[in-house]
């Protein structure tokens, strides 16, 4: 069996790990609200991604006469299940 050299790669840890989890964390987000999305879409409703003035983000859902922003996923989510999707969390 050989020693690992100074330049064995691998068993070496990522470079770059804050940056990938960074990134894998706004991957699942844009998962996440486009599973949303589609749900509302399948009973007519519109989700559109926006920022504030302050450049906070936040979801606004609109049905015909309807328009409802909510500042955060968990929330918005919330609301589906309860108010569009009938269930009862």
């Amino acid at each position: 069996m050989r020693a690992p050299s100074v330049f064995d790669t691998r068993h070496a840890p990522p470079a770059d790990t804050a940056g990938q989890a960074a990134e894998q964390i706004a991957a699942e987000q844009r998962k996440r609200t486009s599973t949303i999305q589609a749900r509302l879409a399948l009973r007519g409703y519109v989700l559109v991604e926006s920022h504030t003035e302050r450049g906070d983000a936040e979801w606004i859902v609109s049905f015909q006469s309807l328009c409802k922003a909510f500042a955060s996923l968990d929330e918005l989510e919330a609301w589906l299940l309860t108010r569009v999707e009938g269930r009862r969390a």
